[in-house]
């Protein structure tokens, strides 16, 4: 597990059981963000518990713990939480997870910025 944490900017969580996944996206984001890295839910329930991220990338297909089930639990400590899925997601999936934004997988490095907020870079695709 990695966990950075910089109090001169907001922390993001990415959960993702490929540690390519989890570089691109501190890659992407991380000028922008300090970025905390989990490889299965468990792992994602605790560092959100113990850093309180404030966006939160999470895969759907988690090891130990799913996505939606991930995002379910950490609800009410992250402000904005984005299911990366490469299936469909159900209603009721999206229910239990309280509503969060969905990136398709795979997705376009500008999506995911503007996913999470960032604004989007002319020469990034």
């Amino acid at each position: 597990m990695v966990r950075e944490f910089s109090s001169h900017r907001e922390l993001l969580l990415v959960l993702d059981s490929s540690a390519e996944i989890r570089s691109l996206v501190r890659e992407v984001v991380g000028s922008d963000f300090a970025v905390a890295e989990a490889g299965d839910g468990l792992e994602a329930i605790a560092v959100a518990r113990e850093l309180r991220p404030r966006v939160a990338v999470i895969d759907h297909h988690a090891p130990f713990v799913s996505g939606v089930d991930v995002a379910a639990e950490i609800r009410g400590i992250v402000d904005h939480c984005i299911l990366m899925s490469s299936t469909w997601l159900t209603a009721e999936e999206l229910i239990r997870a309280g509503n969060p934004s969905v990136l398709p997988k795979p997705f376009r490095i500008a999506a995911l910025r503007k996913a999470v907020g960032v604004p989007s870079v002319a020469t990034v695709r």
